[in-house]
């Protein structure tokens, strides 16, 4: 569930206990609470505590700066796991993005929930202005880190390897191939075999068919969406619109933009590995559900080159390798 900037016309928390309501019934396991940032709305504690009493698995994403001793205590009997967003390693390069004096704030919070052995993650999205400031100190950041946290295992670091474009920045395909080259090489100093692993995780769930669009994402006012970068596509509903409509609309286009109607991957051998990449990014339809026509396949902006799909071999090679080495 998504926030945004703050509306006049925001829901109740009635309304959201509504949605809760019906998503339960539909059959939803778990929820997430972005933003905009959760506790700039009144009623979030009563929020999330009726989620969990719904039986929800309840996340949180947070820019950690707002949150008291007070607010945390609350919330570690609500929650499962919390996700702390920065934009650096240091004041210097987090205030680049965030403003002067919320770095410590936000580590603070996120320090604070793992000694209350939250599941906890800190994610840092560099931008192209301050990578080069992080990449050669990242394993000591999280060591530091690390040795604030009374219990091991509880707290996990995650560098974004995607940039998004958006605060009037435009991204060259040769900018994002270099990011991603330089987050890759960050994310495997600190976690070396953190590719295999993710790779291997993901497929424990079975094929993968999709990147997520079809999920649910609802915004501060009411309005459904088919992914959680709202502000990019259109909406299939709002709270007034019955609940059994969103959720067949929503599996509707799931099924829509499997792999299996993409016409670039249909006949790919990796298609159930790959899911096909973002139907935001990567597709014509750029993720507006209204542009997709009944009994036309989906095509991709590009054709996948050659090396994209050896990663994949390599990666499924790798994967039997570690199974191998981990055994017994």
């Amino acid at each position: 569930m998504f926030s945004g900037n703050k509306k006049g016309n925001e829901l109740s928390i009635n309304d959201w206990k509504k949605i809760i309501d019906n998503f339960k019934n539909a059959g939803g396991k778990s929820i997430t609470f972005t933003g905009g940032e959760v506790l700039m709305y009144e009623d979030w504690a009563k929020v999330i505590r009726y989620t969990k009493e719904q039986g929800f698995s309840v996340t949180i994403l947070s820019n950690g700066t707002l949150w008291n001793q007070e607010a945390i205590n609350e919330a570690t009997k609500y929650i499962d796991e919390i996700q702390i967003s920065l934009d650096g390693i240091s004041e210097k390069t987090n205030a680049m993005i965030r403003g002067a004096g919320n770095f410590d704030t936000a580590i603070q919070t996120a320090i604070s929930f793992a000694n209350q052995n939250v599941k906890t993650k800190i994610t840092t999205t560099p931008t192209m202005d301050n990578i080069h400031l992080i990449k050669d100190d990242y394993v000591n950041f999280s060591k530091k880190i690390l040795k604030r946290v009374e219990q091991k295992g509880v707290i996990h670091f995650k560098i974004a390897q995607k940039l998004l474009e958006g605060r009037e920045v435009k991204i060259t395909e040769s900018e994002m191939q270099e990011y991603q080259k330089i987050t890759d090489k960050i994310a495997k100093s600190l976690y070396p075999k953190y590719s295999v692993e993710n790779f291997m995780s993901n497929l424990l769930y079975g094929a993968i068919k999709n990147c997520g669009y079809g999920g649910l994402s609802v915004s501060s006012n009411g309005e459904f969406f088919l992914c959680n970068r709202v502000l990019e596509i259109e909406s299939i509903g709002n709270i007034d619109t019955p609940f059994s409509v969103i959720i067949n609309k929503a599996r509707h286009f799931y099924e829509m933009t499997c792999v299996d109607n993409v016409e670039e991957c249909n006949d790919c051998e990796l298609k159930y590995i790959c899911g096909g990449g973002c139907r935001i990014d990567e597709y014509k339809f750029a993720g507006i559900h209204t542009k997709i026509k009944v009994g036309e396949l989906l095509r991709k902006k590009k054709k996948c080159p050659p090396s994209f799909k050896q990663s994949y071999y390599d990666k499924m090679i790798q994967s039997i390798e570690f199974i191998y080495d981990n055994e017994g």
